[in-house]
């Protein structure tokens, strides 16, 4: 038994990596290409699929390299192929600090791409007793929707359909917010700073109402510019209300150090 499986230790080493180890002994060397293929090609396939947009960028040749690169590094914790994307991620966030060819906007990208396929799995979260969808989100401790990602990206990837990223990034980062919405559609908004802001603190949050949140943020803010950010800011929150950003406010939870509304 231990001979078959060095065997098949010899086959799968060589199929992750021809160039490093040779194939077994005794094998035609047109059939173990034909498994080379096979195994380099589906999972260019199902990646590319993952990340639509991190091939184009890269384009053919580049992608493969990575691929390639993946392949012979990575040790998948999961046998299911929807998660093979984020397996990718992880091995990049591990190995690119080793790889200082690869673009400067890549990890941001492969990173906008996975949470997006991440929110597209998810299922639908059921009723929450613990939290009144009537709710004013100012008044009371918003509660904010499992069904949405916050990311601070330093290159504006999610236009990256419509132009080249370059290598310098802006000098402004993007705030998204990622979300689903009720009809299943990943949806991607660039917000503001304030808004990203208030939603970082939402986000975080059980205990403040929207608007002692508000007073957080603004604590730095000139006194002159104070009050109309505060309207901004609840009327920001009162539209995250309505998009289902917010699913309303939590019951149970004693709201502290709110501000007048």
């Amino acid at each position: 038994m231990s001979g078959f499986q060095d065997l098949q230790r010899q086959l799968t080493a060589h199929l992750r990596d021809p160039d490093a180890h040779p194939a077994p002994e005794g094998v035609e060397d047109r059939r173990i290409g034909i498994y080379r293929r096979l195994v380099f090609g589906n999972l260019s396939r199902l990646l590319g699929a993952g990340l639509p947009l991190t091939r184009e960028q890269l384009g053919k040749s580049r992608f493969g390299l990575l691929v390639r690169d993946f392949l012979r590094e990575h040790r998948a914790a999961t046998p299911y192929f929807p998660r093979l994307s984020g397996e990718f991620r992880q091995w990049h966030e591990k190995a690119r600090s080793g790889r200082p060819n690869d673009p400067p906007w890549l990890g941001d990208l492969i990173l906008y791409e996975t949470e997006k396929r991440i929110l597209q799995r998810l299922p639908d979260p059921p009723a929450d007793p613990a939290i009144d969808p009537q709710g004013n989100v100012v008044a009371g401790v918003p509660a904010p929707s499992p069904l949405l990602r916050l990311l601070t990206l330093r290159y504006p990837v999610h236009k990256s359909r419509k132009r080249e990223l370059g290598n310098a990034p802006p000098e402004t980062p993007s705030f998204l917010l990622l979300r689903r919405d009720r009809g299943g559609r990943v949806l991607t908004q660039e917000l503001g700073v304030l808004s990203a802001g208030l939603l970082a603190l939402a986000l975080d949050n059980t205990r403040q109402t929207g608007s002692a949140l508000l007073e957080t943020m603004l604590q730095q803010a000139p006194p002159d510019s104070r009050e109309p950010l505060l309207k901004q800011g609840r009327e920001q929150l009162q539209h995250f209300r309505r998009s289902g950003v917010l699913r309303g406010t939590y019951r149970d939870h004693a709201p502290t150090g709110s501000i007048n509304t």
